[in-house]
């Protein structure tokens, strides 16, 4: 598995964030401190997954979440 499949699912789930969440409007509303908060349960997550695949789900999940955190302090 390649740098592309892991960035593509990546940015699929960033895509899946913003439909959730509402995007922009609402990642702006965070401080850095929620990004950290919102990180550390996705990694606490991680710790107990029971199978390397739910593990691997939730560390793409950290890395959307930290490119969510990025592209709301570019904007602001």
């Amino acid at each position: 598995m390649g740098i592309e499949k892991v960035l593509g699912d990546i940015k699929a789930e960033r895509v899946k964030q913003d439909e959730q969440w509402g995007g922009p409007n609402h990642d702006d509303d965070h401080a850095e401190c929620d990004w950290r908060d919102y990180i550390e349960k996705q990694l606490e997550g991680a710790r107990f997954a029971g199978t390397r695949k739910e593990r691997r789900k939730r560390y793409v999940k950290i890395a959307a979440l930290a490119v969510a955190a990025i592209e709301s302090m570019d904007r602001g």
